[in-house]
């Protein structure tokens, strides 16, 4: 296996403003978690509408509402309450569309593994020795023996912990935060973008290894 590969997961930018709200991109949610956080978004949307009241009126300098007929500048205070609302629907749009590709990852990286296959620890067969690197492990594996039966249940366990989460598969060293995985001939190299997992990588697939 000539070509190299390179799976990464958690890095799927979206471009939205928010206001200050973490980007759900860079967030460790499940598809599930995604969607729900959306509801929880719509909701706090409908309850900074609720507060804008389009006949409130208040003059530049005075206090208290009421409408305004001379001298200042009249704008409405309850205005930003319709910014808010739209901050909040934006930010449950994009949970909704990082749900949506997070879904279609898995789709796509499982198409060939029936579901029930996808939740166990693919065999570290023909495994050589572990290396350590930046952010992980190399995993050398003999010469000879075909990878890419290996390397397609990876693919797959990324995608799949990503979408479903790792509940119940915690000694799993695929189920990390950030996994990626580099792929050039006999040589797999499992690492992720989490500095607080690196450790915890290392630990797991040397416990994982035959």
């Amino acid at each position: 296996m000539n070509t190299t590969k390179t799976i990464l997961v958690g890095a799927i930018a979206l471009a939205f403003s928010c206001g200050g709200a973490q980007d759900p991109a860079a967030e460790d949610l499940t598809a599930a978690e995604h969607l729900a956080e959306a509801e929880r978004e719509e909701a706090r949307a409908a309850e900074a509408e609720s507060r804008y009241d389009p006949d409130a009126r208040e003059r530049s300098g005075s206090e208290g509402l009421g409408p305004v007929t001379v001298g200042g500048r009249a704008y409405n205070p309850t205005e930003h309450e319709l910014a808010a609302a739209e901050r909040h629907r934006e930010h449950a749009d994009a949970h909704r569309s990082r749900a949506e590709e997070l879904l279609a990852f898995e789709a796509r990286e499982c198409e060939l593994l029936p579901e029930e296959s996808r939740a166990a620890c693919p065999l570290l067969l023909d495994l050589e020795r572990v290396e350590d690197v930046r952010g992980g492990v190399r995993m050398v594996f003999a010469e000879g023996p075909n990878l890419d039966p290996v390397v397609q249940h990876i693919r797959c366990h990324i995608a799949f912990a990503a979408a479903r989460g790792d509940d119940g598969m915690e000694t799993c060293a695929l189920y990390v935060h950030g996994a990626r995985v580099a792929v050039q001939d006999n040589v797999v190299s499992l690492t992720t973008d989490r500095g607080e997992h690196v450790a915890e990588l290392r630990s797991r697939v040397r416990r994982q290894a035959p």
